[in-house]
């Protein structure tokens, strides 16, 4: 059992080095192809690698063979969370944790939140996700934008801000 234990770190530290490498890489495509100032794209880039390394992957459902099973699992089907991509309910908790009172820090999620189309895009022009889950993941977390944007407004932060998310979110997110 010790071996099989050591060969789970050792599995969770190589994603781990390949996440850092790959928001590496994001950085510099921030930088280089967007125009995203370097000290902003380092901000998103740390909140999206902390968000990522923790954000909790669903394990597949086991196949069962009885037609009664089958059906119900056609019927439940909803879209699977893919590690890259950020989920809508557990992003949210992590914005909570960012701008509540009592881990108050906005900017952070504020940028992390500005950033995600950019990732998103940057995924997919890398081959890592397909363009239907590019497009499915804009459309969960579109109303998240909203709340963002509406909590912008609330505690008197920039406009500047709000404008900056408008921007970046304006990609039109297809049906």
């Amino acid at each position: 059992m010790r071996t099989s234990r050591r060969k789970d770190t050792r599995i969770l530290e190589i994603t781990d080095e390949n996440l850092a490498y790959l928001c590496q890489e994001f950085l510099a495509y921030l930088h280089w192809e967007k125009g995203v100032a370097f000290v902003k794209g380092e901000l998103a880039r740390r909140e999206l690698q902390l968000f990522l390394a923790n954000q909790e992957i669903p394990s597949p459902t086991r196949k069962s063979k009885s037609k009664k099973s089958r059906n119900a699992q056609k019927k439940s089907a909803s879209v699977p969370v893919l590690p890259l991509c950020p989920d809508r309910e557990q992003l949210d908790k992590y914005l909570h944790s960012l701008m509540s009172f009592l881990g108050y820090q906005p900017y952070k999620g504020i940028v992390l939140m500005e950033m995600i189309p950019f990732w998103l895009e940057f995924l997919e022009e890398r081959g890592l996700i397909d363009g239907e889950s590019h497009a499915a993941s804009l459309r969960s977390l579109a109303d998240l934008v909203e709340a963002v944007q509406t909590y912008i407004a609330h505690e008197s932060l920039s406009p500047q801000l709000i404008e900056n998310l408008a921007v970046a979110w304006a990609t039109p997110v297809e049906e």
